[in-house]
Formats: structure tokens, sequence, C-alpha cells
């Protein structure tokens, strides 16, 4: 497993969602307004649309297409979601948000 910095903790306002590039994996740094930080692959698990070009509340992630919905802080589904949101372990070190990086996240979509 190896432990990635993904950046400061200031690098990522509340109420955010970040978008971070790290070799051949993309996360998504979900930033809540309660100051919770999630990581996650940045695909919707219904059907591989982005969640960065979702909506967004602070509080509650919402995906474009289909309108699934998630908790910012659990990634549970939320409403007429079917799915939760895969979620990496990350950790808060030092004023850094890390995450344990062993393998790419990647959901069977739905059709």
């Amino acid at each position: 497993m190896a432990l990635i910095n993904l950046g400061l903790l200031s690098d990522f306002s509340l109420g955010t969602l970040t978008l971070i590039k790290h070799e051949s994996t993309d996360f998504l740094v979900i930033c809540t307004t309660s100051k919770s930080y999630l990581v996650i692959p940045p695909s919707c698990p219904h059907m591989n649309a982005s969640l960065c070009d979702g909506f967004f509340d602070g509080e509650v992630i919402t995906c474009e297409k289909h309108l699934w919905q998630w908790n910012g802080s659990s990634g549970t589904a939320m409403g007429i979601a079917e799915l939760p949101l895969n979620i990496y372990e990350s950790t808060l070190k030092d004023g850094c948000l890390h995450v344990n990086f062993l393998k790419e996240l990647k959901y069977d979509y739905l059709d």
C-alpha cells in the first residue's frame, strides 16, 4: 500500500470538489462545508458520468446525468441512488490529505 499526498488541507476549499491526478489514477476530493474529506473515484457508479460535472451544495453530491445523490461525508446513497460511492481510505497528517492507495477503485456500471 502506498501513501499518496494529495495536497495541503488549505488547497481544498470548504464545499468543493477537487480533481487530483496522480500518475495514471484520478481522485476526486470532496471537502464538505462541515470540514470532512472524502476521496473517491471521479465517476458515478451508475453509468460512468463524471461527478466533477455534477452538483455539490457543500454536503450532498448529485450526478448531473440521472440525479443520483450521495452524502458528501460518508458516500452513502441518498434518494434514488442505488449504490454507495467507492471510498479510498484517507488520512489527515501534518496538514495534508493522504490517500492509502493499493489499487484503483472501479465500478461495475449499471445499464
